[in-house]
């Protein structure tokens, strides 16, 4: 036992005699025991740390708690009294400590009134004089715990930056140069308000000198309250978008959680296995930062790592599961192996349904997920599956969380919430409109990108890129509709606002010309087309490089204007170009790689020159197959490429074969249109 090596008054010891009386406490039928106990802690704390300590204040409250439940508030309420004034004096008003003392004196002040009240009326006045009495503190504390829960961060961010001051000031560092535990609780507090008030960059500085603190304190880097500071401080770090910074930090705060050797508190946890839910957490923060980086064949083992921890670690029926699954999912998708994704993302939406019900937030944006990669696959009809029921759990909390904001301040929590609600259900909207689109439903599908758009630029305003994607899809749609003059005058709007907002050479530009530039191509105003074409591509290049995916989307779109022109000898290069880049960005087994084979397959064909427009064509197709499957569209498309070259080098039959093939795919997969 502690006390006889160290002493009774030792923090080490009063450390132990607390953990017991919790113990003791906890057991019904012992609970006598555990007074004795919480008593001999407080005085050793008292006598050691003095009143001002946080463990004394600590031990003090545990020992009220303790008499209060036993009917002692003539004890317990100086307890109380003194542990609200020493919490007030180190931490502030704004303190679970605080509240606890003030509204737990305050109770035991209530008790006592009304244990000594009389009989008959003069007795209920004087127990409603006593309450009165009380009133003040208890909406005193009800104040603070209603701000601390509700999370009043603006507010609380000066408070806690007092309470590291006062923490600093009072609790002065040991001989060994150690900060005490709630000078490090006090620093970690004031970081997580700064990063609720958005402000990663300076909670990045005061997470720093914590985990140096920390550091100190445990003598270790293997520690798991080490390792969980690490692991805030990485996610500050991609906050600011530093990942770069964040890369190392994460790393860091991986190989900690895996050697972790556990710490005496009753928060105790043993960070020695690479199932613990700690470890997958960190895990995922690291792919996380190799995704921001677009390094995603780092990134998908750290993925499938997060993965196998959490179903070790808490079961694959877990919110930390569903996470990883989605995680996973996106990384894969971010790869073009959108097939090999969606079993993933299909089983995240199944255990999202489990932990946050059909119509929870989280539940919605796993839908969401999934239904961008079917989009992807050029499947809206599957799309349209998965965004209609999201868009109707995220609308109908956007129309709560705007109706719970009315009239309140526009920096106020509610109205941020009420913001992000709204934007939320808009991306929504703007994913359902577009899977209708590609079905022919450009009735139905107007409706939403308009109500998509309304939002956007409402909370967004009217030169925000994403309210400039949701007017470019509204033009398209009313294009798909044969409504050419609307459509053009909403992608002339686009451009317009995009100008004003970024200048003539910023990459936003350079997208909204590229969209005018195909609505003109599809009035067949080819002259119109290619320069604005052609411009977008140079603002690209400079601005964003050869290789950028919006770089090589243009130099697409211009080499299919020059081809509908006749001009393949012009358009050839480019597509040439856009292989070759599309290759070293993608790598080799991308289907991007296919789309690109199957486009200067086609222009081989236009040049004839056969053999190699053969030979691109079933490089094409086989990569198709390979990452996509034979059933995809697609694939039907490559198919429907070299039946054409086929035919034109003198095979009918071998081309027939072809078509035909190609043919039989298009009633499997309704609403598509030529997507390469």
């Amino acid at each position: 036992m502690k006390t006889e090596s160290l002493g009774e008054s030792n923090p080490h010891t009063a450390w132990a005699l607390g953990a017991l009386a919790a113990a003791l406490e906890a057991q019904p039928t012992k609970v006598s025991e555990a007074e004795d106990l919480y008593r001999r802690a407080y005085d050793a704390r008292l006598a050691v740390q003095g009143a001002y300590h946080p463990r004394t204040i600590e031990s003090a409250l545990a020992l009220a708690a303790c008499l209060r439940a036993a009917g002692k508030y003539d004890e317990a309420k100086p307890l109380y009294d003194n542990a609200a004034a020493a919490a007030l004096r180190v931490f502030g008003e704004f303190h679970g400590a605080t509240a606890t003392g003030i509204a737990g004196a305050a109770t035991c002040a209530d008790a006592i009134a009304a244990a000594s009240a009389g009989a008959g009326a003069a007795g209920v006045a004087a127990a409603a004089a006593a309450a009165a009495a009380t009133e003040a503190q208890h909406a005193r504390a009800a104040a603070i715990i209603a701000a601390l829960n509700l999370g009043k961060h603006a507010e609380a961010e000066p408070l806690y930056r007092r309470a590291v001051e006062l923490c600093s000031q009072t609790l002065p560092r040991d001989a060994q140069g150690r900060e005490q535990a709630f000078t490090i609780a006090a620093l970690l507090s004031r970081a997580g308000c700064l990063m609720k008030v958005d402000k990663p960059t300076e909670a990045q500085a005061v997470y720093d000198r914590a985990l140096a603190a920390k550091v100190r304190v445990v003598n270790s880097q293997a520690h798991p309250e080490v390792a969980a500071i690490a692991s805030l401080l990485a996610a500050a770090a991609m906050a600011t978008r530093r990942y770069a910074a964040a890369e190392p930090l994460c790393r860091q705060a991986l190989a900690m959680a895996q050697h972790g050797v556990g710490m005496e508190s009753k928060e105790v946890r043993v960070v020695n296995s690479q199932a613990h839910p700690e470890v997958a957490a960190i895990a995922s923060l690291l792919a996380a930062a190799a995704m921001a980086t677009r390094r995603y064949a780092a990134a998908e083992p750290l993925c499938r790592q997060a993965l196998a921890m959490a179903q070790h670690g808490v079961g694959m029926e877990s919110k930390e599961a569903a996470a990883a699954l989605s995680e996973y999912g996106r990384c894969i998708v971010l790869q073009g192996r959108h097939p090999t994704a969606e079993p993933l993302l299909r089983q995240a939406i199944e255990v999202r349904i489990k932990t946050d019900g059909e119509g929870g937030a989280a539940t919605a944006a796993a839908r969401i997920a999934l239904a961008e990669c079917l989009a992807a696959q050029q499947d809206p009809a599957g799309a349209e599956m998965f965004y209609a029921p999201a868009h109707d759990t995220l609308k109908t909390a956007a129309e709560a969380a705007v109706a719970a904001a009315a009239g309140a301040p526009p920096d106020s929590e509610a109205a941020t919430s009420a913001r992000e609600a709204a934007l939320a259900a808009a991306g929504a909207a703007h994913g359902l409109g577009e899977a209708l689109v590609a079905q022919n439903k450009g009735a139905d599908a107007e409706v939403v990108l308009r109500q998509a758009l309304h939002t956007r630029k409402k909370w967004l305003g009217q030169d925000h890129k994403d309210t400039a994607a949701s007017l470019a899809a509204l033009a398209a749609c009313l294009g798909a509709l044969g409504r050419y003059g609307e459509a053009e005058a909403l992608f002339r709007a686009d451009l317009e606002a995009a100008e004003r907002a970024a200048g003539p050479n910023h990459p936003n530009t350079a997208t909204a010309m590229s969209a005018l530039a195909g609505c003109l191509q599809a009035q067949g105003k080819l002259a119109e087309a290619e320069p604005l074409f052609m411009q977008s591509r140079n603002v690209c290049t400079t601005q964003l490089g050869p290789d950028h995916p919006n770089t090589l989307t243009v130099t697409a779109n211009l080499a299919a204007c020059l081809a509908a022109q006749g001009r393949h000898a012009e358009a050839l290069p480019l597509h040439e170009a856009e292989l070759e880049a599309t290759k070293r960005v993608q790598g080799e087994e991308h289907p991007d790689v296919a789309t690109s084979l199957n486009h200067l397959a086609a222009c081989m064909q236009a040049l004839g020159r056969l053999d190699e427009a053969e030979r691109a064509a079933r490089q094409s197709l086989a990569l198709f197959h390979r990452a996509l499957g034979p059933g995809h569209p697609n694939s039907a498309l490559a198919t429907n490429t070299l039946g054409l070259v086929l035919l034109a080098a003198g095979r009918p039959a071998d081309a027939v074969a072809s078509l035909e093939e190609a043919m039989a795919v298009r009633p499997v997969w309704g609403g598509w249109g030529s997507h390469l």
